[in-house]
């Protein structure tokens, strides 16, 4: 199955597909098995292929888990006078994806994702200053006090990007900046507020999280997403 263009027959017949698996791989999860094995017999027992497998890793947790995102998950309303620690390139390049027409997924977390897996060959396109438009559009509407963009500086990309936001958040009369680390993910896990990602590792790292990229894609763009377990 192809994963491009997912109107509603489309997404329909993959949640199909999925919904046992997907439940099944709660069930294990839910009574301590690891997540790898048990993703792999549950792949085996319904002959998943690797993109359907990707989907399941992606979306479904433990509960305990997923409950505890669920308790982390801030609001867009909560984040007037707040500070705001974007993890850079997950928000946009799920955004442009989204923009693109692939497949965004809700976790039983409640977080959005996709499964494009485009990290290592992301370049910047017209969707990147799309994407970035309506992130910043939400920064200035829901007022938040200051906001860091942060990159991960071993990528050839990010240098030339992070100029780019800087532009842009001195055009809007944002406060804030895009700064370069080489570990993304601990940067972020020690920030003071409020951490935009859907990074599941990360999002168990931080106190509070917003999903940025769930706000704009249910808001913004309108954009159906495949949810298969809820807690």
């Amino acid at each position: 199955m192809s994963r491009l263009v997912f109107d509603d027959e489309r997404l329909t017949d993959l949640k199909q597909r999925l919904l046992a698996p997907a439940h099944d791989l709660e069930w294990l999860l839910n009574r301590g098995y690891p997540k790898k094995s048990s993703l792999v017999f549950v792949g085996n027992h319904y002959q998943l292929n690797a993109w359907e497998r990707d989907i399941l890793f992606r979306s479904i947790f433990p509960r305990v888990e997923a409950l505890d995102a669920k308790r982390k998950k801030i609001r867009a309303r909560d984040l007037k006078g707040r500070s705001l620690g974007i993890d850079g390139f997950n928000v946009l390049i799920t955004l442009e994806n989204a923009l693109s027409g692939e497949l965004l997924i809700r976790g039983n977390d409640g977080f959005i994702r996709d499964t494009a897996g485009v990290f290592r060959r992301w370049r910047r396109s017209e969707k990147t200053l799309q994407a970035l438009d309506m992130i910043l559009r939400v920064l200035k509407r829901y007022e938040v006090k200051k906001t860091i963009f942060v990159l991960d500086a071993p990528f050839s990309g990010s240098r030339e990007l992070a100029g780019i936001i800087n532009q842009n958040l001195q055009k809007m009369a944002l406060s804030g900046e895009a700064i370069l680390q080489k570990q993304v993910e601990t940067w972020l896990s020690k920030f003071s507020d409020i951490v935009a990602t859907s990074d599941s590792r990360l999002i168990r790292r931080v106190k509070k999280a917003f999903d940025l990229t769930g706000h704009l894609t249910h808001y913004t763009l309108k954009i159906r997403s495949l949810k298969l377990v809820s807690v």
